[in-house]
């Protein structure tokens, strides 16, 4: 498996190709090769080549899950366990020195893990680990893992400095810690009779992984990814079958990544953030862009104080549909919808105020307002809040916040798939040379902040982040700087 990392190709994978079995795989064509189709560039280490970022992850999206329930007063739940299953808990877990020490049997589904060993390992000198077999916690980092000080990787601090040498975008060849994480699952929505042309769309999810990995899913490979403060995810739908899973990630300590996210905080490695599966239906809403517009009156400048009901406002969507039944064909008029095997689908909104009432008396889609663009897969649209509307602007002191629901429906108006999101209206605008908030002058007065805990390393519970805030308000702060990354 380790030199099928240092060859991996520089070329786009073919999804045809991709659905090869792993078992096929010839000394010609190793497991991480065997997807790639008419390879004409030079081979090159996908871990330390800054061109590929990963491999068959899915579009970037919003932060926002779907849910069966839009009456659920969270708005970012699954709604039952039907459609999400988390992963997080102990994993096994080998230690290798290096990628070039990691066997290929490491990542199928029949590999005999030793008894828990760690042989003449010096855990103060990392030039010289050995491999280790063992338990390691999802999520956590093996280089900082509470549950499992005996890992012999630690953590490393570093400032304007490398923590390793090398020249970009080379990483070291022999010092480079390599973990692999096992387990399996099964997944309730995935039956014995379900063909796979009918399975629920399945995508596995990535919190946060440092700094470069390779997933597997039952011997074949999933995809690869970097950016080690961002989500990833892999469309498995034909790779999970019914019954046990076996999921392999195999987590390169450094990459050509370090190098961008060099910064003075902690260096740490491993599965840093929550993993979990979950299904969509076969057509999907795939992503969301919404903006809350607070629309000031002409003469605010002139007035100390704005009353709410002088206030107006709009939210501005894009919605992007998904299908994996999708027609290749694309639409060229702009107001003709996406048109899918099996009918014509469309993105509905409703908005409910920070009260819980409905804001508007029905749902609004890109064809009930006026300007409403459609394109392919693709809405553009506007929804402007009703003038007998009092809205409740955002603030820091006062965070007034809005659910949109946003449903997406057949040519019959049935309600395919319900998602969740909460928004604030505000105005943000420099005059006379103040930056002003709805109006008013405001002081930055910000904090700068990374994701560390004292015990977790870069794992943070939701309990420590609370604390975090309530100490920032405690002390007056009213913004906050994510130290160069999403927190």
């Amino acid at each position: 498996l380790g030199s099928d990392l240092m060859m991996t190709f520089c070329s786009p994978p073919s999804p045809a190709a991709a659905d090869t079995d792993a078992s096929s795989a010839t000394a010609e064509q190793p497991p991480l090769l065997h997807f790639l189709n008419d390879v004409k560039s030079a081979p090159c280490n996908s871990y330390e080549s800054p061109s590929i970022t990963g491999i068959n992850r899915l579009p970037p999206r919003c932060s926002r899950r779907p849910y069966d329930d839009d009456d659920d007063d969270d708005g970012q739940r699954f709604g039952g366990a039907t459609n999400k299953q988390s992963l997080d808990g102990v994993w096994d877990f080998i230690l290798y020195p290096n990628p070039s020490s990691v066997p290929r049997a490491a990542v199928q589904p029949n590999f005999q893990q030793p008894l828990h060993s760690l042989h003449g390992c010096d855990a103060k000198d990392s030039t010289q680990l050995h491999t280790y077999f063992g338990k390691s916690k999802v999520p956590s980092n093996f280089t900082h893992d509470p549950t499992n000080p005996d890992i012999p990787a630690k953590p490393q601090y570093v400032n304007v400095q490398m923590p390793f040498y090398g020249q970009y975008p080379n990483v070291p060849a022999d010092d480079n810690p390599t973990g692999v994480y096992r387990r399996t699952f099964d997944l309730p929505w995935i039956g014995d009779d379900t063909p796979i042309q009918e399975r629920k769309r399945t995508v596995l999810h990535f919190g946060g992984v440092e700094s470069c990995y390779y997933v597997y899913l039952n011997g074949r490979f999933v995809g690869m990814a970097k950016d080690s403060r961002l989500p990833s995810e892999f469309d498995i739908t034909s790779t999970v079958h019914p019954g046990h899973n076996t999921l392999a990630v195999v987590v390169l300590r450094w990459s050509d990544g370090c190098f961008l996210e060099q910064q003075d905080h902690w260096r740490m490695a491993g599965i840093h953030r929550s993993v979990y599966v979950y299904a969509t239906p076969r057509t999907f809403i795939e992503d969301v862009f919404a903006r809350a517009e607070l629309i000031l009156p002409t003469d605010h400048a002139d007035c100390p104080t704005v009353k709410n009901e002088a206030l107006r406002g709009r939210v501005h969507l894009q919605t992007r549909i998904g299908s994996i039944d999708m027609l290749k064909e694309r639409c060229n008029n702009y107001k003709e919808e996406m048109k899918y095997d099996g009918g014509r689908f469309r993105i509905v909104v409703k908005l409910f105020g920070p009260d819980g009432k409905a804001v508007m008396d029905r749902p609004l889609g890109a064809d009930d307002v006026e300007g409403g663009i459609f394109r392919s897969h693709l809405t553009s649209f506007a929804l402007a809040i009703p003038d007998d509307h009092i809205i409740h602007p955002w603030t820091d002191e006062t965070p007034s916040l809005y659910q949109c629901v946003a449903t997406l429906v057949d040519d019959k108006s049935s309600e395919i798939e319900t998602i969740s999101f909460r928004l604030g209206f505000r105005c943000i605008e420099i005059s006379n040379r103040e930056l002003l908030l709805n109006g008013r002058p405001v002081l930055i007065k910000g904090v700068n902040r990374h994701d560390h805990s004292p015990t977790g390393g870069k794992t943070v519970s939701k309990e420590e982040i609370k604390t975090d805030l309530r100490l920032m308000k405690q002390f007056n702060f009213n913004a906050v700087r994510c130290a160069h990354y999403p927190n």
